[in-house]
């Protein structure tokens, strides 16, 4: 896919997960994976060995749903975006300093990516790899296929989160620059929800280990109401610092902290819950306060106005009175606590009442019929678009189930794959 022209801004504006999608930035799986060893897959946040070819075609064939429901200009490839803002050589040096400083390059390779052209740099910045050298120049990013990480559209401003472990830590400096130089992002211009402002402020972050946020721990649920999962990538400290940025812009009046089990398997608050429509959420119910206790804190206003809830489900219909959630793995044991570590809460909205989901999780899609929902396999739909047996216009209270074997073992589901820009 070319990159994006450079005169196309866009003006962001995501007032909730579940409106209609317009555009979401995604990164596909790129040669840097295949860095990933038995030895080194823990250091770099994975469980297993992938393989990368048939990851690549399952993602390919989320792109070509988004694609054909949302329109054909809907996805921005990340890479893409990188390689324009390294078009200006000032840009370029100053993202390459912090770079280079970040990961402490040696000389001779620091040279070699001085003289990489913008594709070809933006390629290794990502996945380390150069084609044809028998090494990696820089350490790979395997993770950034995960966009809903790397940053968070509220209303018409953007966030670069902060990652919390030293392996994803370049694609804050990555995402920084991508949003504060690409005129995709002109509109937000003295708009951004900035935990840093300048490169320099950006460098020192990472360093603190006090600042700490990613994208998957951010809802936002309504013009009104921000929930942030206080997790194992996500601290309380940078939760209250962005809440009073929020505050201080009036991008939101509730901004709700949950705080989640410190383990593997919830690693963020999108891998226990997600929206797929005004009034539907699927959940893991065992650690929302229905089997443990959770502490949730809504902040309303300010800091210091504190309403606290004892579930998921209070706080749930506080915001909305005609809540359902809907149980992963259909609330039966195991196969809840199986589809919860396969990303069987993890569902990205295309429009309400549309969702995109992984077909592994066969419990959790037989709660989903049981609530009126029509699934369909994501390949089986896209070829009845393309014969006409289908208007994705006409698309109603659907799942569209992904076949994931690769993406699910990388540790994330279709919410983590894609970053909105803009909803409507």
């Amino acid at each position: 896919m070319p990159g994006v022209e450079l005169t196309q801004p866009i003006t962001l504006d995501v007032a909730s997960d579940i409106k209609r999608l317009i555009k979401v930035v995604v990164h596909r799986p790129d040669p840097g994976i295949e860095w990933v060893t038995p030895s080194n897959a823990e250091s770099l946040l994975y469980d297993d060995i992938v393989f990368l070819p048939q990851m690549m075609k399952q993602h390919r064939t989320l792109e070509s749903i988004l694609r054909a429901i949302l329109g054909a200009d809907s996805v921005l490839e990340f890479q893409d975006l990188l390689a324009d803002v390294l078009k200006d050589p000032t840009v370029r040096d100053q993202l390459l300093d912090g770079v280079i400083d970040f990961e402490q390059i040696p000389s001779n390779d620091q040279e070699f990516l001085r003289n990489l052209p913008p594709m070809s740099l933006a390629a290794t910045l990502i996945s380390g790899v150069v084609p044809g050298l028998a090494r990696t120049v820089l350490p790979p990013l395997p993770n950034h296929i995960f966009t809903r990480d790397i940053g968070v559209t509220i209303k018409n401003r953007f966030l670069t989160c902060l990652a919390s472990k030293y392996p994803r830590m370049r694609e804050s400096i990555l995402t920084w620059f991508v949003s504060h130089h690409h005129p995709l992002f002109a509109s937000t211009a003295n708009g951004y929800i900035d935990i840093c402002k300048n490169p320099q402020e950006l460098l020192a972050a990472l360093r603190d280990p006090k600042l700490a946020i990613e994208g998957g721990d951010v809802m936002v649920i309504d013009e009104d109401n921000i929930l942030i999962g206080y997790s194992e990538r996500t601290n309380e400290h940078t939760i209250n610092v962005v809440a009073q940025l929020l505050f201080e812009a009036k991008l939101a009046r509730r901004i709700t902290m949950i705080d989640l089990p410190k383990l593997p398997t919830c690693i963020h608050l999108d891998t226990l819950f997600t929206q797929i429509s005004h009034t539907d959420f699927v959940y893991f119910k065992p650690f929302l306060g229905e089997g443990q206790p959770v502490t949730i804190k809504q902040y309303r206003g300010s800091l210091q106005e504190v309403v606290m809830f004892d579930s998921l489900r209070e706080l749930l219909i506080d915001i909305q009175p005609d809540t359902t959630l809907i149980p992963c793995g259909n609330d039966l044991y195991p196969y809840a606590e199986r589809e919860q570590y396969a990303s069987g809460c993890n569902f990205v909205a295309l429009k309400n009442g549309v969702a995109v989901s992984y077909a592994r999780n066969l419990k959790t899609l037989e709660a989903l019929r049981e609530y009126g929902y029509k699934i369909v396999e994501a390949e089986a739909l896209l070829l009845d678009i393309s014969e006409g047996r289908v208007n994705p216009k006409t698309i109603e209270k659907t799942i569209i189930a992904l076949h994931s074997s690769e993406l699910c073992r990388a540790g994330g589901g279709p919410h983590c794959l894609t970053l909105p820009l803009v909803r409507g």
